[in-house]
């Protein structure tokens, strides 16, 4: 299709960084109504107002990207129906960039101006409280604004327009209660932090009786590549690049691109298209500088301000790093080593490792393995879990939980092995295993999960990476649980593994950091040594006389 040329700006502008979006391309069966665009952005400015900082009360004037977004959802028309091209947007840009602006005004958009009656929109994130965030904007925006103020009936968690029968409500995320909706607009806050894939296919397929719904994504970069967020973060790029065709579908992602610069405020502008206004380049400047202080508060920086998905929230060890220490395992049998057992829950990983202390200049070395009922397996496609199953690193285990029989067979077969002194364990929940093992003759040691025992391994098994003075055969799944994991601290400095702020599993590092401190505790002591040893009988003789 032809562009015109006296068009406003926002036509032609295309949203996204380093590949930007053109609404244009396959738009063959479709047309761009510039008027029924502009009259979604004019929306914006004529009935709403910032509620916040310094424009507080002010009319809302969206930006060139914003009103791009805004004017092509809403200006895009079937020539057949001339019912809207756009049903669904992916929209990620980095923090404080105004996505609350966009999704608080959409909602109101359809609640107050869409010609179909009995309107339901929903505003949903990983939490109600999350939610909250942009419900609590577009309440602030109707109640500042006497028209809307009179039409509208504002409740806590829902605000209805009772002349059109339409609703506009905040919903936690639990999926099983939203069966039953028919949504007209979806708006999804923060889908990086929304786990269950469940709920957003609910709400999706919640709009199918509707003419012309609309779902809207709206996040920053995660941390968790086995998420719907990068689901469909990676479909909106390949729709983006044309390699897959959706003209329903209108991507927007800002991201720094592989090789550039973090530190380079010229990057930061390109990937921040509201530098300056809702963001200033002093807070990003000053961001930036405690993130090369910290390489932990590194990744935090790369993702929440230039997109860039990263590992873990707060990678504690680098994959560059963690890789640097791959190399080949010698045969171990018959030498001494510590296990570190870390049962986890009997729905997932149970994790077990072996750490060997080192001889003479050699590096501790790790080795390990993990199981997974065969149904957990299955419920969970989206991690690799099939792959390391059929390349010998993921053991599978019939049925919905562990059977820990088999964990335990494992151990005993490895203690037949090695010069097995001990495994250290946690003892919740693992009260069975730890009475079969030691009526094998397994000694048992107890190891806790708090910052006493934690901390000293933890710290040991960073400073050992980093030196490479460990070392592994590369155990992929081993690998991807170093990437999640990710430490709390506290205010002596101490560390501890975090399954909590670990938005994936880490259970094998977690083993392996235990069986390191068996290690630690219990140093390899040099054999004794006469001083008669390898002498001759007349250098004894000799001595003895001394």
């Amino acid at each position: 299709m032809k562009k015109i040329n006296s068009s406003p700006d926002w036509v032609n502008f295309k949203p996204g960084y380093p590949v930007p979006f053109d609404p244009f391309r396959d738009a063959d069966d479709f047309h761009l109504d510039q008027k029924a665009g502009q009259k979604a952005i004019d929306f914006f400015s004529s009935c709403l107002c910032h509620v916040k900082g310094e424009k507080a009360l002010q009319p809302l004037e969206l930006e060139l990207w914003q009103q791009c977004i805004v004017g092509h959802l809403f200006g895009w028309k079937s020539l057949e129906t001339d019912l809207r091209r756009f049903r669904e947007a992916f929209i990620e840009i980095p923090r404080k960039n105004g996505k609350t602006i966009i999704g608080a005004g959409l909602s109101l958009y359809f609640l107050f101006s869409q010609p179909e009656r009995g309107q339901e929109i929903y505003c949903c994130a990983s939490d109600r409280s999350q939610a909250r965030l942009l419900f609590d904007v577009a309440k602030s925006m109707i109640l500042k604004d006497e028209d809307m103020r009179k039409r509208a009936e504002v409740l806590r968690h829902e605000v209805r327009y009772p002349a059109r029968d339409s609703v506009f409500r905040v919903i936690s995320s639990e999926a099983s209660s939203k069966h039953g909706y028919s949504s007209s607009l979806v708006v999804l806050d923060e889908l990086h932090v929304i786990a269950d894939p469940e709920l957003v296919h609910v709400l999706e397929t919640s709009t199918g009786a509707r003419r012309e719904p609309l779902i809207v994504s709206l996040t920053t970069a995660g941390f968790d590549k086995f998420t719907i967020c990068h689901e469909k973060y990676d479909y909106s790029r390949k729709v983006r690049d044309g390699v897959i065709r959706d003209r329903a579908f209108f991507p927007v992602v800002y991201e720094m691109p592989e090789g550039e610069d973090w530190q380079s405020p010229e990057v930061w502008e390109n990937v921040n298209p509201n530098l300056g206004k809702s963001i200033s380049l002093e807070y990003l400047t000053r961001e930036a500088e405690r993130a090369g202080e910290s390489p932990a508060y590194e990744a935090v920086f790369k993702r929440l301000h230039l997109n860039v998905w990263t590992d873990a929230e707060s990678p504690f060890i680098s994959l560059r790093d963690w890789d640097k220490c791959r190399g080949p395992v010698p045969d171990l049998r018959g030498r001494r080593c510590y296990g570190g057992l870390d049962l986890s829950s009997t729905q997932d990983l149970t994790a077990f490792s072996l750490c060997f202390p080192p001889e003479g200049e050699e590096p501790f070395y790790l080795l390990s393995w993990s199981w997974i009922p065969e149904d957990a397996m299955r419920s969970q496609r989206k991690r690799p879990y099939l792959e390391w199953v059929n390349s010998g690193h993921l053991m599978k285990i019939p049925g919905a939980v562990i059977d820990y029989s088999f964990v335990i067979e494992k151990i005993l077969q490895l203690k037949a092995e090695y010069d097995l002194q001990g495994v250290l364990f946690d003892r919740w929940g693992s009260e069975h295993v730890r009475q079969a093992l030691e009526s094998e003759g397994v000694e048992m040691i107890q190891h806790g999960q708090g910052y006493k025992d934690q901390s000293p391994p933890t710290k040991e098994f960073l400073k050992l990476i980093l030196s490479q003075k460990i070392q592994h055969d590369g155990n992929p799944v081993l690998r991807w649980c170093i990437s999640n994991l990710v430490v709390e601290i506290d205010s002596a400095g101490n560390v501890k593994p975090s399954r909590r702020r670990s938005t994936e599993k880490i259970d094998l590092a977690v083993s392996g950091i235990m069986a390191l401190n068996g290690c630690l505790v219990n140093p390899v002591e040099p054999p004794f040594q006469s001083v008669y040893e390898g002498k001759s009988v007349e250098q004894i003789m000799e001595r003895m006389w001394l």
